[in-house]
């Protein structure tokens, strides 16, 4: 069950007058015409798809007829990639900037080979580049069958590895030429962009790519002052790998690498929304996997959902999520517990920390009406059958529920045993322990630090161990 109702999701949206930085068909207001001349392509609508960071959305469409399709506007584009979808659902992508007149000629029957463009240089660089690129691919892809085959050590093999470096390092040589020959063109700042480290500079001695030189040079290619590239894949892509495939999904090792993220993005007003955006939103509370959502979401509010940095948000909003996380602030993994005091079956007054003397405590929040609920109650009520009260009680606590309900659950689901407390107000525990949806488990040591929560009952058992294997650990180091 939902606790919590309000959750304000913060969206960016790119509209077709949103404009770029370098982009000057925006800055000039030129306008878009793009022709297209396929043959055998059946009759119907040709969508344009628009990106903005890992979102897509359709900007415009024309008509196919007779195998002519001819879109125009007085306005541009937004410079970024874009995908002509045809009726036939093939797709050619245009990258747009200043200049976003062009013909596309081919033959459905065979688009990618038959495909050529006539204006618009940066998408006539890329498809020269993606040929090329092609080229090398299948090179590479032809070594890496043959290594399968040879044997480690052998003279064919280290001349295999040999062949293959030198691919890659044609490969390198050539896009560099590229950059070169067109250092100012929108082309070359989407492509640089997407590059991954020199692979000469993050490899160690050893062979093996050293992590910590991977993610310094992961976004050196990157210009910040540039827009233009959020209305492209790379970026989100980029943010994406950072986040996911390079940082540990633990709570601290994410908010160090979130800052990290945050302190590039500053260099331009929509990166820096994007940026913060993306983040938070990758780490909903309640619905991650992540153990400590809330400390994510939490630290990203404070520090960059605020009057002086939000300012694609309205005070209102501002405000809604200030408070939000003010609620889940204090009930972050690592911290020390807070004390709940309230009334227990019989009206006797009940504290979380003079009354419960266990090593461990599982404070469980539930709501009588709760399916989830219903479903761990009687796990929870057989991991405690099992276990010493000395070593774990259960401070059960019953929210946004009435008395009677209450007092029924107890006898119904037969969880006498537990410490049972009942606020029909929540005020004992608002912004101290913060519940989004039911059943709720926190797990507090015998010093009352909060050590694991957004747990189901049967992750309990393992979350105490691992904690005390820790502790051991590190008794161990001292």
């Amino acid at each position: 069950m939902r606790i919590v109702l309000l959750l304000f999701v913060t969206a960016i949206l790119a509209s077709c007058s949103s404009q770029g930085n370098n982009s000057a068909s925006n800055q000039q207001g030129g306008g878009l015409s793009i022709t297209a001349e396929i043959q055998n392509m059946k009759p119907g609508f040709t969508y344009v798809i628009g990106y903005y960071g890992d979102q897509r959305f359709k900007v415009d469409s024309a008509m196919v007829e007779n195998g002519r399709m001819v879109l125009e506007r007085d306005n541009a584009f937004p410079s970024g990639l874009y995908l002509l979808v045809f009726p036939d659902q093939q797709i050619v992508q245009v990258l747009l900037d200043a200049d976003q007149s062009m013909t596309i000629r081919g033959n459905a029957g065979n688009l990618t080979a038959t495909l050529s463009i006539e204006g618009q240089e940066d998408t006539q660089i890329m498809y020269a580049t993606m040929e090329e690129e092609a080229n090398f691919n299948q090179q590479l892809s032809d070594i890496s069958q043959k290594l399968k085959g040879a044997t480690a050590g052998t003279p064919e093999y280290e001349a295999l590895l040999e062949e293959r470096k030198t691919a890659t390092l044609a490969r390198q040589e050539y896009l560099e030429s590229v950059f070169q020959k067109y250092p100012t063109s929108f082309f070359t700042a989407f492509k640089r962009s997407g590059q991954n480290p020199d692979p000469t500079e993050v490899i160690t001695d050893q062979g093996t790519v050293d992590l910590t030189l991977y993610r310094k040079y992961f976004w050196e290619n990157v210009d910040f002052t540039d827009p233009r590239l959020l209305r492209t894949p790379v970026i989100a892509n980029k943010l994406k790998r950072q986040i996911k495939d390079f940082t540990i999904q633990r709570a601290d090792s994410i908010i160090s690498t979130a800052k990290y993220l945050m302190d590039l993005a500053e260099q331009n007003n929509e990166y820096f929304q994007f940026f913060a955006n993306w983040i938070a939103l990758e780490y909903p509370p309640g619905e991650s996997s992540l153990m400590d959502a809330e400390a994510v979401n939490v630290f990203m509010v404070q520090n960059y959902f605020t009057e002086e940095k939000a300012f694609w948000s309205t005070p209102e909003q501002i405000q809604a999520l200030q408070q939000r996380a003010y609620t889940m602030a204090q009930s972050l993994v690592g911290q020390t517990a807070q004390d709940v005091v309230s009334n227990g079956p019989n009206g006797e007054t009940i504290s979380l920390m003079k009354d419960v003397t266990s090593d461990y405590v599982i404070v469980y929040m539930f709501n009588p009406d709760c399916d989830h609920c219903r479903e761990e109650t009687p796990k929870l009520v057989e991991l405690m059958k099992r276990t010493p009260k000395q070593r774990m009680q259960v401070f059960a606590i019953a929210v946004d529920t009435e008395d009677q309900k209450w007092k029924k659950f107890i006898q119904d689901y037969g969880i006498g045993d537990f410490i049972n407390v009942f606020d029909p107000t929540n005020r004992s525990i608002y912004a101290k322990y913060y519940v989004d949806i039911t059943p709720e488990i926190y797990i507090l040591d015998k010093s009352r630090t909060i050590i694991a929560k957004n747990l189901k009952v049967f992750q309990i058992e393992d979350a105490i161990k691992n904690y005390e294997q820790t502790l051991i650990g590190s008794l161990k180091d001292i």
